[in-house]
Order: structure tokens, then sequence, then C-alpha cells
């Protein structure tokens, strides 16, 4: 399991830097630099970073959709974040992480009955998805991330 998920963030750094010294060009190491940073809430910096693996890795880069998208979320890109997950969702049809993102982001803006049909085909997908057991495996650093999603669901009427 890497680093970063266990919030051991400076070592995930060290084992990032080292993987990229080895390797400038390593789309997963450059990308997990740029989860690092939106994880240790630096969503900003995170976007060129995810979006250099994206470059780097096309294959991949449904993968990298939903980060850029999360990073978009944080910084209240509501907009962006719902196209990118969007289109996410388009590549990885039976992804249910992603469809709670778009329905937080859908509820942020107020689109209620999309997020709730998107709530709906993420239960049809997995119907033991719970929020609050998804959020507690996130290694953000601090817990406002996990307060703005949930509040794009509650704007949507949305259950955990």
């Amino acid at each position: 399991m890497p680093a970063q998920l266990l919030k051991e963030y400076q070592r995930a750094e060290a084992v990032i830097g080292k993987a990229l010294e080895l390797n400038p060009n390593y789309a997963f190491a450059v990308n997990s630099r740029g989860t690092l940073a939106m994880y240790t809430g630096q969503p900003q910096s995170a976007i060129p970073h995810i979006e250099r693996a994206m470059r780097l890795d096309p294959g991949f880069s449904q993968q990298y959709l939903h980060f850029l998208g999360l990073s978009q979320f944080l910084l209240g890109n509501y907009e962006t974040a719902a196209t990118m997950f969007r289109e996410r969702i388009l590549l990885v049809p039976n992804t249910d992480v992603t469809r709670s993102a778009l329905a937080s982001a859908l509820g942020h803006l107020g689109a209620v009955d999309e997020a709730r049909r998107v709530w709906a085909e993420l239960k049809n997908i997995n119907p033991n998805y719970s929020f609050s057991e998804h959020m507690a495996r996130l290694p953000f650093r601090d817990l406002s991330p996990v307060s703005q999603i949930a509040e794009g669901l509650a704007k949507a009427g949305l259950p955990d």
C-alpha cells in the first residue's frame, strides 16, 4: 500500500521523489505527487502533476481523471469537476466512487434530480456503498474536504 494511504506524508513524498529521480517520466509517481498534494490540502498544486501524468500515460487517464476532478472539486470548481467525473464514468461505467463525487458536485450546483439519479446508479452498482466508510479510508490530512463532499450530498438530499 502506498505510504500516502497510510497518512505518512513525508515518507510518501520521499518515495515519490526517489521514483521521479530514477524516472522523471514515471506517470504513476507523477500522479502520486499530485494526489499527495490534493490529500494534504493543496489541490491547486495537484492539478499540473495529475495533468502531466495523463499526458505521460494517456492509456491510464481514466484513473487520473478522478483525481483531477476531485482536485477541481476541492477548489470549488464544481462544474469543471462534474465534467471530469462524467467523462470518467463514460470510461469506467461501473465506478461507484466517481459517482459519489459527481453526486456531491451536482448537489453543490443545485442539480438535485441529476444528483439523485447518479446516486441511484451508484447504489445499483454497489448496494453496500457507504459514503462514511469510503471517506474514512481516504488519507486527507484534515477533514474539511470530507465535509465539503458531504455538504454537496446533503444539498441533494442524499443519505450516507
